[in-house]
């Protein structure tokens, strides 16, 4: 049997399905994962695939975070919904370790108004121990891992809010953090993916 991750977000204090999962609650959505080559066109070519992806008619295009082998998502997302308009966009996922939250919070809802709200937020807590080394990153045991990634979904959330957000936990700490303009969609659809013993 095929399994497709489910959205969910917080709504007055429940857990309710995104809206983007409900407006498909009579059919099935696609996505493509989109990897580019080594070469030193990939990004107009990637580009020009995005609008392709679109034409066919697919529901999203995502690119993984691995910046030391492929081409960063923060740089080609936004450059994909200045050539599409209709596909959602997204990370499969972003490693939380690469990144403060705090600054994640900012890339993210800056892509989902400049996309005018189709950011699919993906959120992981990596596993690539090279990467880790390259980006000087202490590669910690998975649990650790996976607290982390806790931690900086609660700060990406309370980053978004209405007020100054404050935070300290075992990772991540943050101070006086509040995205403006926030994101478009109230919230973005937030993807986990992770695997392990935790």
């Amino acid at each position: 049997m095929l399994r497709a991750p489910i959205f969910y977000f917080l709504k007055e204090g429940k857990m309710a399905r995104h809206p983007w999962v409900t407006q498909a609650d009579q059919g099935v959505r696609f996505g493509v994962q989109l990897i580019t080559s080594h070469e030193p066109d990939a990004i107009p070519r990637l580009l020009e695939t995005a609008k392709r992806v679109e034409e066919l008619g697919y529901d999203a295009a995502f690119i993984f975070d691995h910046p030391m082998i492929h081409v960063d998502p923060w740089i080609c997302l936004p450059a994909m919904a200045t050539v599409t308009s209709r596909v959602r966009l997204g990370t499969v996922v972003n490693c939380v370790w690469y990144r403060h939250p705090a600054h994640l919070a900012r890339l993210a809802a800056d892509l989902d108004n400049l996309s005018g709200g189709r950011l699919m937020f993906g959120l992981g807590s990596g596993w690539h121990q090279a990467e880790f080394a390259a980006l000087n990153v202490p590669f910690l045991p998975v649990p650790e891992r996976q607290a982390g990634l806790d931690e900086a979904v609660r700060i990406i959330k309370g980053a978004w809010g209405d007020e100054p957000f404050n935070f300290v936990g075992t990772h991540f700490r943050t101070d006086g953090v509040q995205i403006q303009p926030p994101p478009k969609q109230q919230p973005p659809p937030i993807m986990i993916g992770g695997s392990g013993d935790g």
